[in-house]
């Protein structure tokens, strides 16, 4: 007997030792694989469908600072790529949705993040590790599970915790039976037996055409209080976020319950398991608890998948802060933008410039002369200042509003619009929003789909209303004659020179409208011949086409 116990202790303590060892083993291959992330550039394409997901749930709420025309008008989808090192989902979905709404107070934590892990290499590593084990998954639907819909309810589900039971009725039938020699008892009893088991088997698949699918948005919430728990080992992130040690301890039975569901996945191993887990339905038991759990902490499952988020995003905005030269923005109660050196940041050697945009801006100047890339230039770090914190510029101060853009403007079939009407209703989104409230709006081409007459008219009023407004207006324009009118617009211009028959640009604002014109000549330089360019330096010379 007492070798008995002996031998259980001992293997008892070996499970134990196996185990710890293991743990931290596995700690010290994440926290060397962590190092290699800091610095690191993106590596991959963003699927946006699902990195979308906490952005969409949302916006079932509440309008975005930075809307969806306006990402596309800027192609913030390129500087989102540019940026993501996220190391998980939850990441990913929350610096998609900090991009769009640019809470403060995020903002904040973000900023003091990176400070934080810049200088302390050990928790920079701790905290990399910790998200390193949560990992992706995308398309987890742990963002729509705990701020929309709920997990999907098993129907009758108390025949789940039943059914495993039902078996023993017929073994304790046929055994009586079979000690009172009574064989109809005996038989029922074995059909009492099996009976249940190809029940079970039915409930289970049954179950799993259910659960297969939901049980990842439980398993990777779950996933998202692991990390947390982790993240809460480090006095700094306790400090930075008070609450996330209690409602990781209000999700701990989720992770229990969670463990090792996984419905299956086909092989022979499975099949085995599988026969074991129908017959005590584990796993639709475990999904039903896991269910109830984040129903009924709804709110702590909410605020640690977006905790874990924001640090992650924070990660991948320390990375960026590493790669890119950077300035931090610096907010005015003034509608103004003042810039120095400012950029964009997915130009390959930019040419950085400098500008104080005191009052609403007409630039001016010839085609790709740079006019479209300073806008987005500015539109960009409008948002980047007060979403993540960070701008690319030596130093770039403005005032905390709405950010709304009218530039890439095309034509819809479906809707019946032509470019002109597609034009109209994207200015009037402008101007619906700089009259409610303080925005920086940018435009590019105004008006560009009519006629020069009507244009000129339309373009002028759309100004003068913008002048009226507390919002800050940057509209760019071929049309040199607004420059010309009384709109309350200061001008500003990018302009070229030419070397023998080239045109060459600097790509340097400066004051006042643009004073040249070179579209002929970039006709000329595509290869149109001088039977073409000829006619229309005579045509625009003589002024004989009519607007």
């Amino acid at each position: 007997m007492e070798i008995l116990i002996v031998t259980v202790c001992a293997v008892v303590l070996t499970a134990v030792i196996s185990a710890v060892v293991y743990s931290l083993g596995r700690r010290r291959r994440e926290e060397r694989e962590a190092r290699l992330f800091f610095g690191a550039l993106p590596d991959e394409k963003p699927e946006f469908d699902s990195i979308s997901a906490l952005y969409n749930e949302r916006l079932k709420k509440e309008s975005p600072y930075a809307d969806d025309i306006t990402f596309a008008d800027i192609d913030m989808k390129s500087v989102f790529a540019s940026i993501d090192t996220c190391l998980t989902s939850a990441g990913e979905e929350m610096l998609w949705e900090q991009l769009h709404y640019c809470d403060k107070g995020s903002a904040e934590k973000i900023a003091l993040l990176c400070d934080k892990m810049s200088e302390d290499e050990e928790l920079r590593t701790k905290i990399y590790a910790a998200l390193y084990s949560m990992g992706k998954m995308n398309y987890n639907g742990a963002a729509e599970t705990v701020y929309g819909r709920p997990l999907k309810e098993i129907p009758h589900k108390w025949i789940y915790y039943f059914m495993p039971f039902a078996p023993l009725i017929g073994i304790a039938a046929a055994a009586v039976g079979a000690a009172l020699n009574f064989f109809p008892l005996s038989a029922l009893g074995l059909a009492m037996i099996f009976l249940p088991i190809a029940v079970n088997m039915v409930l289970f698949y049954s179950a799993r055409r259910i659960c297969s699918v939901e049980i990842g948005s439980a398993m990777y919430a779950a996933c998202a209080a692991a990390a947390a728990e982790r993240l809460c080992e480090n006095e700094f992130i306790r400090e930075l976020f008070p609450g996330l040690k209690e409602e990781c301890s209000q999700l701990a039975v989720l992770r229990k319950k969670t463990s090792g569901v996984t419905f299956g996945s086909g092989s022979e191993g499975d099949f085995l398991a599988d026969m074991i887990k129908m017959g005590f339905q584990t796993e639709v038991r475990s999904y039903c608890a896991a269910r109830k759990i984040i129903i009924e902490k709804k709110d702590a499952a909410k605020s640690v998948y977006c905790t874990v988020g924001l640090i992650d995003a924070a990660c991948a905005i320390l990375n960026c802060r590493e790669n890119h030269k950077w300035c931090r923005p610096v907010f005015t109660e003034e509608n103004v933008i003042d810039a120095k050196g400012l950029y964009h940041p997915l130009i390959k050697d930019p040419v950085p410039n400098s500008v104080c945009i005191s009052k609403n801006m007409l630039l001016t100047g010839s085609n790709a002369s740079g006019k479209s890339s300073f806008i987005k230039a500015c539109a960009i770090n409008c948002i980047l200042a007060q979403s993540i914190g960070i701008c690319t510029a030596e130093s770039f101060s403005l005032k905390r509003c709405r950010v709304i853009s009218s530039m890439a403007v095309s034509d819809s079939i479906a809707e019946g619009d032509s470019y002109f009407t597609a034009e109209l209703k994207s200015l009037r989104r402008l101007t619906d929003s700089a009259e409610k409230e303080p925005c920086i709006c940018f435009i590019d081409e105004i008006l560009k789909g009519t006629n020069t007459a009507e244009r000129l008219a339309a373009s002028e009023s759309v100004l003068e209303f913008m002048s009226g407004t507390d919002s800050l207006c940057i509209a760019a324009t071929h049309d040199l004659e607004l420059t010309e009118r009384e709109n309350g617009f200061m001008n500003m211009h990018f302009s070229e020179h030419i070397a023998k028959g080239t045109v060459l640009f600097d790509y340097t604002i400066k004051n006042g409208p643009a004073d040249s014109r070179n579209a002929i000549l970039l006709m000329a330089q595509m290869g149109f011949g001088e039977r073409i360019t000829s006619r229309a330096e005579e045509l625009c010379a003589g002024q004989t086409f009519q607007g």
